[in-house]
């Protein structure tokens, strides 16, 4: 399965994807999924179950950086394990 998710506010990518993209990849390893990136918009690939964790993480990431709160590695490691 392949999705695309595509985020509006380009001022809060950065903080989204993380240093080097280093959320994105703590995201793949947990959940054995590839994603890409092309500035604003994602393409999620792996099984369906998969792809649909990672987006459902990604969008609570993304609700919680439109709230004003930060996102930084432990606030995706502690969405990793709220889902599991």
């Amino acid at each position: 399965m392949k999705q695309h998710i595509v985020f509006e506010d380009n001022k809060l990518i950065p903080m989204l994807y993380g240093e080097q993209n280093s959320h994105l990849k703590i995201i793949e390893n947990a959940l054995g999924v590839e994603i890409s990136d092309r500035g604003n918009e994602l393409g999620i690939n792996g099984s369906d179950d998969n792809v649909l964790q990672a987006r459902t993480i990604l969008e609570k990431l993304w609700q919680r950086l439109q709230e004003g709160r930060i996102v930084d590695v432990e606030s995706v490691r502690s969405a990793l394990r709220f889902l599991k």
